[in-house]
């Protein structure tokens, strides 16, 4: 299995706050969320990865296992969503199991990560740099 684990620095962002729209965020969170520039670490786990978001105003931690469902709020505002992982060579493809049009896809190079994410028919990006 490939090594997803590394730690990242945010790059640059396109489609974002729309997509955040799409999600269903408010304006003060989207932009509040769009303007962050997380700091990304992976950690490999037993049967998953540990990924943890840090910005200067707070620091969260996720355990994603994959092939089974989890619970999480992906952005810490009270919209808790199951989703399942599933690790695909060099990507990790995570899914809404209650709304089959969102989705999220991480992939990983020797340079970094994009997450590519989907909801409906919008589609935003981020992009680290490997450290």
């Amino acid at each position: 299995m490939f090594n997803f684990s590394g730690s990242f620095t945010f790059v640059s962002q396109d489609n974002f706050e729309n997509y955040l729209k799409a999600f269903g965020i408010s304006m003060i969170q989207r932009n509040l969320i769009a303007s962050a520039k997380p700091r990304l670490l992976v950690e490999a786990t037993d049967g998953g990865i540990s990924m943890t978001h840090s910005t200067s105003l707070r620091t969260r931690k996720t355990n994603i296992p994959f092939d089974q469902e989890y619970t999480a709020d992906p952005f810490d505002f009270g919209k808790v969503v199951t989703f399942v992982t599933t690790a695909q060579d060099d990507t990790l493809v995570t899914k809404a199991v209650t709304d089959p049009s969102s989705s999220m896809t991480m992939k990983f190079t020797p340079d970094g990560v994009v997450l590519t994410l989907v909801i409906n028919d919008v589609v935003g990006t981020r992009t680290f740099k490997r450290d």
